[in-house]
Formats: structure tokens, C-alpha cells, sequence
């Protein structure tokens, strides 16, 4: 009875692990895919019609600066957003830097709907991406993906957006996204 028990919970604790490396390995392909997509991209818009976006750079002090990028503000309804940023001049997917991004690794599907936030619920204002820059000017290149309410359409834009504002606005754009 004993070596039945404790070869079921070996079994489960196998079971366990091979689940979390199968997901583990699904978000790194996952990740990898749309840094793909943005390589690939060759036309990208400067803004979009569906939401808000901003980039904000604000100087570390040690020759570096840390970028955010704020989506927020949807104009429509998105279901299961998934967004990656990357700096061009560390755009490759053999590179030391990961991007940011928001839906593959958290587990959590985000919504954005106008007007709508129930952060419990993963029904968010906006989001916002972060990295470090060696220059201010910085430019980024974006994909932005979601599903439409009844995941039967799937959306993707590709956006390039240059800094233009200071690190004054930083504290009020986050102070907004995270009521």
C-alpha cells in the first residue's frame, strides 16, 4: 500500500513538471513567433485607430534610459492582447535581449474594452512595456494582436514609434493606466 502511494505521487509530481516545461516551451514559441513577425513586417504604421500609444524615456543616470511604451485608451473591444516591443537596433531573435511583451508569459489573457476596466476580472485600461536604451532616441517596432468577442477574427497591427515625450509624463501616464 505504502510503495502504491508513494509511486502516485511520484507519478503526479512527474506529470506536474512536464506540464509546466510544455507550457514554458509553447510561450518561448510563442514569444519567438512574433519576434519573428516583427523581423518579417516590412510596413508599419505610426499610429493606430484602435487605441493609444505613447513611448516615454527617462534618463537612469548612467548612460542609460529606460523606455515605456503605454497602450491604452482602446477605441474598440480586444480580447486576448498580446503585444511585443522591440528596440531596432536589438531586433533579431539570436539577441542577448529579450523584448518586452504582455500576454505570452503571464498566463493571464488581458481585454481591453472603451471605457471598461475590472482588473480582477483581466479587463484592463491599457498596458505598459518596458526596457532599457543606450541612446534616448530611441525607436521601437510593434506588434499589437487580439481577438474579436467570439475569438472568431484575429487582429494585428504593426506600429513604429519614436520617443517624443519627457520623463515628467511618465508618473501621470502609469498613475493612469493603473487606477
Amino acid at each position: 500500500m505504502k510503495k502504491i502511494i508513494i509511486s502516485v505521487c511520484l507519478l503526479l509530481l512527474l506529470t506536474g513538471c512536464t506540464n509546466t516545461d510544455n507550457e514554458e516551451s509553447n510561450n518561448d514559441a510563442d514569444y519567438n513567433a512574433l519576434n519573428k513577425t516583427i523581423l518579417d513586417n516590412e510596413e508599419y504604421l505610426s499610429e493606430s485607430n484602435n487605441f493609444d500609444i505613447n513611448i516615454v524615456t527617462n534618463d537612469l543616470g548612467d548612460g542609460t534610459f529606460r523606455y515605456y511604451l503605454i497602450v491604452d485608451n482602446p477605441k474598440i473591444a480586444m480580447y486576448d492582447v498580446v503585444a511585443m516591443a522591440c528596440d531596432v537596433k536589438n531586433i533579431n531573435i539570436d539577441t542577448e535581449f529579450m523584448c518586452p511583451n504582455v500576454g505570452i508569459y503571464e498566463g493571464l489573457q488581458y481585454n481591453m474594452i472603451p471605457n471598461q476596466s475590472n482588473k480582477d476580472q483581466n479587463y484592463i485600461k491599457g498596458f505598459s512595456l518596458s526596457g532599457i536604451s543606450d541612446t534616448e532616441d530611441i525607436t521601437l517596432k510593434i506588434v499589437v494582436v487580439w481577438n474579436n468577442l467570439n475569438d472568431t477574427k484575429k487582429f494585428k497591427e504593426f506600429i513604429s514609434i519614436t520617443n517624443v515625450a519627457d520623463e515628467t509624463e511618465v508618473d501621470s501616464i502609469e498613475e493612469n493606466i493603473n487606477e
